[in-house]
Parts: C-alpha cells; structure tokens; sequence
C-alpha cells in the first residue's frame, strides 16, 4: 500500500467510490464534494492513475515532503548517446565512444592531443562537459561545448600514441 501525501486536491463522486477510491473510513467521507485529508493510501495505482498509467497533477507535486522541480520530459538514445531531458529545461547526457588522435604535442612535461569534436544529441543553450579514459593513464582536458558539439584533447604524462585508439566517456549537464 502506497501513502501519498495530497495537497488542496477536491474530488466528486459518491461517498461509497471516494471510500473505495482512497481508503477512507465511512465517517470521514458525506455528501458528493470531499477535500482529501493530507494523506491518503492507495493499494491499487491504477486506480487513481488513467488507463494508460499517467497521473494529471494540477499543481505541486511532493514526495517525502519534498517539492519536485523537475522530472524527466524526454529520454532516449540519438547518435551514440544516451540522454535525458527534465521539464525545467536541463539535460544530461553520455556517451562512450573511441577516439584516435591525430597528432600528440608537448608543453612542458605534458603530452597532448589534437582537439576533437563530438556532436551533441540535440542542440543546446548551455553546459559543462566531463571526460575520462579507461584505456590508459590519460586525461580528457580542454572540454568546451558549442550549441551542437562537445570538444576536448586529452592529455597525457607521455608520448599520446596515435595508433592507439582510447575509451572516451563524455558527460554533459546543461540547459536546451
């Protein structure tokens, strides 16, 4: 059995169905208008849900006294990434994929890449990207995201061979 806490939320029906409905006590429910107490069970979702399992909320939604700001609007996989997208605009994604540098350059004591571009899954107003490697001991560094793609370089203690193909794990939260 679920509790749900509700908030200024009236319902119509008979009292018998709004007893059904929510499982209420016989003296807690007269006439065809009733406000719903605070919280409410239900063993059945799909009782209160549609037919076809959505929940209409006019309003806030709490869960465990908590305010929801945002839920999850579009999800999928579009062009090697995987993604979401939330109703107050922000995204994440990921990708792994393999990147094989074209040229390796020295600064100091640090070996770097050729920087390389990665389209985005959707275009994009704004965000921060993240990468990793898991083929070697290297880095990714100098990540930037434009409105449609995510650069970087990686870089690297020494030599970057590149006939070597690495792991690259992008991630990107921002806005769209």
């Amino acid at each position: 059995m679920a509790k749900v806490k509700v908030r200024d939320r009236s319902v119509q029906g008979t009292p018998d169905e709004i007893r059904r409905r929510y499982n209420l006590e016989e003296e807690k429910v007269s006439g065809s208008n009733f406000s719903l107490p605070e919280f409410i069970s239900i063993d059945e979702p799909n009782e209160i849900l549609g037919v076809d399992g959505t929940l209409e909320i006019n309003g806030n939604l709490y869960i465990n006294s908590k305010l929801v700001k945002a839920w999850v609007v579009e999800s999928g996989t579009s062009s090697g990434w995987k993604y979401r997208k939330y109703s107050d605009n922000t995204f994440e994604c990921w990708r792994i994929f393999g990147f094989q540098p074209s040229s390796s350059s020295i600064n100091g004591n640090i070996y770097y890449s050729n920087t390389a571009s990665v389209a985005l899954p959707f275009t994009v107003t704004d965000g921060v990207a993240v990468g990793s490697c898991n083929t070697e001991l290297v880095w990714v560094a100098n990540t930037s995201i434009s409105t449609t793609a995510v650069s970087f370089r990686m870089g690297k203690g020494n030599t970057i061979n590149t006939s070597t193909t690495y792991n690259i794990r992008l991630v990107v939260f921002g806005t769209y």
